[in-house]
């Protein structure tokens, strides 16, 4: 009667009634008949394309619909789970909602058999087959009054299975049942299995099989002589790190899973809890473990290779190749094989490969050979870290500190990154030794060093603008024939204008400058010696940039206002003629600037820088005004 019930339902379904109750009252069981947005012919099509046979595809969707249990309705109190049943009935629950889709074997969507395979691999590493009529294979017979939480419930014919279910105990399973639906729960007592499997072990205890490479990551966790879990082997700091196999593992009481571990030589190492390993990131290789310092390469034979590749089967080169080089490492991966290789770069950051940490040699310094400098130099550029370590990682200033600062460079040392790095002092009046105090190791490309052989500690010279005018602030100031105040030469006295062409940043931390003797008739300059420039002040004259002219210009203008200057002060000493006696007189004009006028000099305009002819004497400068081009 049951059958023609559901033959009846399914032709009332295809030609478009839907959602008609039929009622058995003698078998007090009930079905609701599928929904008409179901079309049969475009549902089949999908079915037939994921192999379904066309009397699977009947049975499938004459599946009957089964009154909704609400979480009320559920009998939750079940017998005592072993651990196994716990975890495939808390992985099934987890999918219930999961869509319907033919051929569907993921939490995107699943057909019966598709949400089989995938919860009993998910919850305890069991591998069933695809389908029904492989998995009713599967386990052992079992009787449906002598069900357990885990058996599989199977519907059909043997060997001709359509649908399968997962009992989770008191009478109900949880299914994926016909398109249209969604992972859900089932009665027994609704629609009744023709027959059950059980597929999983008797015994929690009971060694599930398993074929991974797992990497120690616990160093303080017990490793068990057996399955009983009461003997102690080993501690895992033993194993720590290491690449072990794991073939079986079991699932104890309290639900977590307790790998079997045996190391390259088949020797077993004990059972040990999943929460104190994890499966190796490249297999049998191992997983990557991180690691920063540097090895030089030491190889033991004559055939140690680098590797490309952590299966180790292309060799890039052989280690003879690269003896004594030093490399970076910043991981190594502690092999199945007992090896430990270690992943190196090279002095540009770049991988070089990977190489057993037999054929290296860890170093305390990636700083060569000492060799001996003493000489003068002078921080010129920021960015670049000063180090107190010769690995070069302690970094415990910046040149950004020391900026124009003039160092003594004691010695220096050529690193494996292909520089130089220079081992610096300043000066220390306290230290009674040499007077210095030492900085640290810093990279040779952050200084210059100074052009003078010897002992001379004025640092680089620091070219001033052209025509540069300091003034005396101070009586009496001393100005050194040189840097190492070997001898003075005299004063300059306060109130006095000279004009400076460089500035140097001395050892001992003050700034000094050239000094020039300007005759401001002729223009000429005379060194005079150096100055300490806490007496002197810069004086601005708003010259501006200098730019090429390079053509031959006749003075048009006859007035005393045009003068004709050896400075760029434009004062009136410095004036030695004017356009008024130059009129008519052609010159050469070999550039000129553009003067900005202050408050103290109202000079402004552009300015020739003229020469008596274009390889002659140069003259001075005049205002651009009193002058022509010459046609």
């Amino acid at each position: 009667m049951f059958k023609k019930i559901l033959l009846f339902s399914t032709i009332l379904s295809t030609i478009g009634i839907s959602n008609i109750s039929i009622v058995n009252a003698k078998e007090n069981q009930s079905t609701i008949v599928n929904d008409c947005s179901i079309n049969f012919n475009s549902e089949w099509s999908k079915a037939k394309k994921e192999g379904y046979t066309k009397e699977q595809f009947n049975n499938i969707m004459s599946i009957p619909k089964q009154p909704i249990i609400n979480s009320h309705n559920l009998m939750e109190k079940r017998e005592m789970l072993s651990p196994q049943q716990s975890s495939v009935l808390n992985t099934a629950k987890k999918y219930l909602g999961v869509p319907y889709v033919w051929g569907g074997t993921s939490p995107s969507g699943f057909d019966c058999s598709g949400l089989v395979q995938y919860v009993y691999k998910e919850a305890i590493n069991l591998s069933l087959p695809r389908v029904t009529t492989e998995q009713e294979k599967c386990g052992k017979d079992v009787s449906l009054n002598n069900l357990k939480v885990g058996d599989l419930l199977f519907w059909g014919d043997k060997n001709n299975t359509y649908h399968v279910a997962i009992y989770v105990g008191n009478g109900q399973y949880i299914h994926a049942p016909q398109p249209g639906e969604t992972v859900k729960y089932g009665e027994i007592k609704y629609w009744k299995p023709d027959f059950a499997r059980r597929v999983l072990p008797e015994s929690s205890l009971s060694p599930i099989r398993c074929d991974n490479f797992m990497t120690i990551i616990s160093n303080n966790t017990d490793c068990y002589t057996d399955k009983t879990l009461t003997k102690v082997k080993q501690s895992s700091k033993n194993l720590y790190q290491k690449t072990l196999h794991a073939t079986n593992y079991i699932i104890n009481n309290d639900g977590k899973k307790y790998y079997e571990l045996y190391n390259n030589k088949k020797e077993f190492q004990g059972y040990l809890c999943e929460s104190a390993l994890k499966i190796s990131d490249y297999g049998s290789a191992g997983s990557f473990i991180s690691d920063d310092y540097y090895i030089k390469i030491h190889p033991k034979g004559n055939n140690a290779k680098i590797w490309k590749d952590l299966e180790l089967k292309n060799s890039i080169g052989t280690a003879q190749d690269h003896v004594n080089e030093i490399y970076h490492v910043k991981g190594h991966y502690n092999n199945f094989n007992g090896y430990t290789y270690l992943s190196l770069y090279d002095s540009n950051d770049k991988w070089f490969g990977y190489v057993n940490r037999l054929d290296c040699l860890e170093v305390s310094s990636v700083l060569n050979d000492h060799h001996s400098y003493k000489k003068y130099g002078t921080i010129i550029n920021t960015g670049f870290n000063i180090y107190k370590d010769t690995m070069l990682k302690k970094a415990i200033s910046s040149t950004n500190k020391y900026l124009n600062k003039t160092v003594y460079i004691r010695g220096y040392y050529d690193a494996y990154d292909n520089h130089r790095y220079m081992s610096i002092f300043e000066e220390d009046k306290s230290d009674l030794d040499d007077g210095l105090k030492w900085i640290g190791y810093v990279d040779s490309d952050a200084l210059k060093l100074s052009d003078l052989e010897g002992d001379s500690k004025e640092g680089v010279p620091f070219k001033q603008k052209p025509n540069t005018l300091v003034s005396v602030q101070k009586d009496n100031i001393a100005i050194w024939k040189d840097l190492n105040f070997t001898q003075q030469l005299g004063v300059i006295e306060k109130n006095h204008w000279y004009e400076i062409k460089n500035k140097y940043h001395h050892f001992n931390n003050d700034w000094y400058a050239s000094i020039y003797d300007v005759n401001r008739q002729n223009g000429e300059r005379t060194f005079i010696g150096y100055a300490n420039m806490d007496a002197l002040k810069i004086e601005e004259y708003n010259f501006g940039e200098y730019h090429p002219l390079k053509k031959m210009v006749i003075v048009a203008k006859k007035d005393t206002k045009y003068g004709l200057y050896t400075h760029q002060s434009l004062s009136a000493d410095c004036m030695i003629n004017n356009s008024l006696n130059m009129a008519g007189n052609t010159y050469y004009a070999q550039g000129y600037y553009d003067r900005i006028p202050t408050e103290d000099n109202k000079k402004g305009g552009r300015f020739y820088s003229i020469r008596e002819s274009k390889d002659g004497k140069w003259l001075g400068y005049m205002r651009s005004t009193a002058f022509e081009p010459i046609k």
